[in-house]
């Protein structure tokens, strides 16, 4: 492991393998008298070298996005750097929102947009309700998958025909979410 990790190169981006040699050549670790808390609370962490990080002109400098996470239940916005091609969508409060589903679209005859779920998911809320006019990129459902909320955003301008879901519900891949006329 220490060869494979020694052999490893990644460009441009921090990395934690300075992280994982020190932890594969720890006596404690090698011994297997380690814990769960081990790291935290009795790991000789001064071997630690971290690169230096490299060096980007600020035109090649990706902008960092605010993205919400949850651990143990609790929420943090953190700054996220090079994030690429993430997308992210605003919440009506103006923060930046959470990722942005890449919901299915189905276009009727009538071309009537049926809007289903990407993966499977609990719906956490409906942002719109039958009647709303919404323009393209609008927030129309949090889909919660994997305990990540994704937004699932209208594919045009039009009007809420149908919301075919609540808060709560489980829906499976391909579910049809809501309705734009």
């Amino acid at each position: 492991m220490l060869r494979a990790l020694d052999e490893y190169v990644i460009e441009g981006v921090k990395t934690v393998i300075p992280f994982h040699k020190l932890v594969l050549q720890d006596p404690n670790f090698i011994a297997g008298n380690v814990h769960t808390a081990y790291v935290e609370k009795d790991m000789d962490l001064s071997g630690l070298v971290v690169p230096a990080p490299v060096k980007v002109s600020a035109d090649e400098q990706p902008a960092a996005r605010a993205v919400t996470v949850e651990v143990d239940g609790k929420r943090f916005e953190v700054e996220v750097h090079g994030l690429g091609a993430f997308s992210a969508g605003s919440t009506n409060s103006g923060k930046p929102a959470a990722p942005v589903a890449d919901a299915k679209m189905r276009t009727s005859a009538d071309g009537t947009e049926r809007v289903t779920a990407p993966m499977q998911g609990t719906i956490v809320k409906a942002a719109v309700k039958a009647g709303d006019v919404v323009k393209a990129g609008d927030l129309l459902i949090v889909l919660e998958a994997m305990k990540m909320e994704n937004h699932i955003n209208s594919p045009r301008d039009g009007t809420i025909a149908e919301v075919n879901v609540k808060a709560g519900q489980n829906v499976e891949t391909g579910t049809v979410l809501i309705v734009v006329k």
